[in-house]
């Protein structure tokens, strides 16, 4: 008996080239075999799964502008993936993704806005309409940290707690 795990990993890329890469792993020898490839998004430098397996998320962390959130709903068997929807991240420069335990809620870090996105999710992983963006002020001790950059949100392990970490604010 195989088993296999199935791994996506994010990249940096211009949309037009490969910026999810999708693989199973052979547990038996670590072989990769590639499974998928997307080139519909700019900077993909992070992405998650939710709870259900059904739904990957991936960030569009824009340079200039206003960065996205993109949901991929994931083929069970092949494990390529099909755009569904994407949404505002609710700042610019998105790099941190998560989902609370109960597949309720995404969250979004955004580094170069030091905002922090959290969209409702429908049953099946999908957005739903309501979405709530808080926006972190402040500055830390160095001229990096020149103001707010969540870098970073993660729930608490039963979800009731959310926590967002911010390199310019220190915090």
């Amino acid at each position: 008996m195989s088993c296999r795990f199935r791994l996506y990993v994010g990249c940096y890329a211009e949309e037009g080239s490969t910026a999810i890469h999708g693989y199973d792993v052979k547990a038996a020898d670590g072989q990769l075999v590639a499974v998928a490839d997307v080139e519909l998004v700019e900077h993909a430098s992070f992405v998650t799964v939710h709870p259900n397996g059904c739904v990957l998320y991936a960030v569009s962390e824009y340079s200039i502008r206003d960065g996205a959130v993109h949901a991929f709903a994931i083929e069970p068997v092949s494990g390529s993936l099909a755009l569904v929807d994407t949404i505002p991240s609710g700042g610019a420069q998105p790099c941190h993704l998560s989902v609370d335990p109960g597949g309720r809620f995404l969250y979004a870090a955004n580094y170069g806005s030091g905002t922090v996105l959290v969209r409702e999710l429908d049953e099946e992983g999908g957005f739903a309409p309501l979405s709530s963006v808080g926006q972190h002020a402040g500055r830390g001790p160095t001229a990096r940290q020149d103001g707010p950059h969540t870098h970073c949100v993660l729930p608490g392990p039963t979800g009731e707690n959310v926590y967002a970490v911010d390199l310019g604010i220190d915090r």
